[in-house]
């Protein structure tokens, strides 16, 4: 065999094998549609769904109309409001669906509150909102929980600055993929989900929770089919949350993640749970554990429907 001969029948066998080390297909042993031989993702995974009872707490009074975002911090629900200027965090009054505390968020001024969580001694407010993909002040606000004696109920926020390493182009443009709405706290970092606006799926970033200016880090990508408004984490760290909405199919939804590696939340088991539609359930913007068995989620005033405070039961879910 010639020169020639051996260099041909080599690279014939190198496009072979590189074509079996390229099958497309579902990588994600968490999927019901899950290829074991499948090398390359190609977006075909489809997840399990289960049904979880819903249920309204209570209906809102006009102050929460724009709520955006909610976290169940020592026996009060708390929220934020989405209006430009707003520097204020609020309890919700479930008995009489108006705000019962308010918190004033000392030397801010803000651009487009849109999620909240909290570590065992701060809050933390995401200015994150970025619908046309032009912003370069991006911040979330480490506020500390007032102290008892603090009379004026006020805090002073320290300035949480991040931004996309992954965002080259900063012109208007509402295809974006770097809005987001939706952030949890876990062991001293920030873990943000974008509202990604030229697909369904969303980005989740970590963020260290100092004050300065930081490179968020992406850490993985899922197709959520819609797009996420809010997390939260349960108190143990084994349970995630997601609430969003599609507004082609008009579905609202949640989705649950469990047994996950550390805080690579898409690495373990995804169970998608339907809540209805979105001129039923509404707009959703938040979403917090109550407890391990049940959440309580929020829309704003939209599509016709008020704004609510509804209980979902997760209990059933595996």
């Amino acid at each position: 065999m010639n020169y020639l001969n051996i260099s041909l029948y080599t690279l014939v066998i190198f496009l072979l094998l590189t074509n079996c080390n390229s099958k497309k297909g579902c990588t994600d042993p968490h999927s019901t549609s899950f290829d074991p031989e499948a090398k390359i993702d190609d977006g075909t995974c489809s997840y399990s769904s289960a049904s979880g009872n819903i249920s309204t707490v209570r209906k809102l009074k006009k102050e929460f109309e724009e709520l955006s975002g909610l976290k169940y911090v020592d026996k009060k629900l708390w929220t934020i409001i989405d209006p430009p200027g707003e520097d204020m965090i609020y309890s919700i009054n479930l008995v009489t669906g108006e705000p019962k505390e308010t918190i004033k968020i000392s030397g801010i001024k803000s651009v487009n509150f849109e999620a909240i969580t909290s570590s065992n001694t701060d809050f933390y407010i995401g200015d994150i909102g970025n619908n046309k993909g032009n912003r370069k002040d991006l911040v979330i606000y480490k506020v500390p929980f007032p102290s008892p004696v603090n009379i004026e109920n006020t805090s002073t926020a320290e300035e949480i600055k991040f931004y996309y390493p992954e965002q080259k182009d900063f012109r208007n443009n509402t295809s974006t993929d770097f809005d987001a709405e939706a952030i949890l706290y876990r062991n001293g970092y920030i873990y943000l989900f974008t509202k990604n606006n030229t697909n369904t799926k969303t980005s989740l970033y970590e963020i260290p929770s100092i004050p300065g200016t930081h490179a968020a880090r992406l850490k993985g990508i899922f197709d959520v089919q819609g797009k996420i408004t809010d997390a939260d984490i349960n108190s143990d760290g084994t349970k995630v949350i997601l609430t969003g909405h599609n507004k082609e199919t008009e579905q609202v939804f949640c989705w649950l993640l469990k047994d996950f590696t550390d805080t690579d939340f898409f690495t373990g088991t995804k169970t998608k749970i339907p809540l209805g539609k979105l001129d039923e359930i509404g707009q959703v913007e938040g979403a917090t554990f109550y407890n391990d068995k049940n959440v309580f989620i929020s829309n704003e005033k939209n599509n016709g429907v008020s704004a609510n405070i509804y209980l979902l039961d997760i209990s059933k879910i595996q």
